[in-house]
């Protein structure tokens, strides 16, 4: 008897490695098909790339910046500048197109200079203090240094978006596995979409929260294009920056 168990036991085992095996063939066909929608949950052993930290680095900055000004704290917008001018970047060599009208008048520009040197000269006016005062010193100092050791970097695309308009980017290739981030900062709150959206037409991430940024992370099934699409819902016009890997 005990001899039959172990041979039952042992089927028992084969079948579910078999089992096992069939579904993880499922799932690479339904990869495969590329049908549904081109995302899946987010793995704890996703690829981060450097260009992903990058990113993550710049939606930091912009944290900080919004902190910086709503706070009156200048060592948030230090920071910030540091940040920003040790993210080396390189230009998104993909077109977009801007639809809607905004009516007869030209919706007023919301202009918001967050490059290093402006929040450094920023941050000497708002705040003050021995400790500002050391930080804003090797801030300068550190501005006046070329970034050292920095290749590539996130893709960017600097734009204007005015009052209620759409803007839509041409498919983007992003990479089966690996964690995919878009980062759109519009230098000050803004009432804004972004929305990706896969070869399918599926929209498999979103962030409407109002904000000075907004900034989508997925992972996809498979390697494929999406489309990239940012809805203003403002009356207002803004210039703004994407970054993405």
């Amino acid at each position: 008897m005990k001899a039959r168990s172990k041979v039952v036991l042992g089927l028992v085992a084969i079948a579910a490695l078999g089992f096992a095996v069939a579904s993880t063939v499922t799932a690479g066909d339904t990869k495969s098909d590329k049908k549904g929608s081109n995302v899946q949950e987010m793995s704890k052993g996703a690829k981060m790339s450097a260009t992903t930290r990058a990113i993550q680095d710049l939606a930091l900055a912009s944290q900080l910046i919004r902190y910086g000004r709503q706070e009156k704290n200048g060592e948030s917008l230090l920071l910030a500048a540091q940040i920003l001018h040790k993210t080396s970047t390189k230009p998104l060599k993909v077109a977009h197109k801007a639809t809607g009208k905004e009516g007869d008048k030209p919706a007023k520009m919301v202009k918001a200079n967050n490059s290093p040197k402006a929040l450094l000269a920023e941050a000497k006016k708002i705040s003050s203090g021995p400790q500002l005062a050391a930080l804003a010193m090797a801030t300068e100092k550190l501005l006046e240094e070329d970034v050292r050791g920095a290749v590539g970097g996130p893709k960017v695309d600097n734009f204007t978006i005015g009052a209620f308009q759409t803007i839509n980017w041409n498919p983007i290739n992003f990479r089966a596995e690996e964690r995919a981030e878009v980062f759109i900062s519009t230098g000050v709150n803004s009432r804004m979409i972004l929305e990706i959206i896969d070869e399918n037409n599926n929209v498999v991430v979103r962030d409407n929260v109002p904000g000075n940024y907004y900034h989508c992370v997925w992972s996809p099934r498979w390697t494929g294009p999406f489309r990239l699409r940012l809805v203003s819902n403002d009356n207002l016009a803004f210039n703004c920056r994407l970054a993405t890997n």
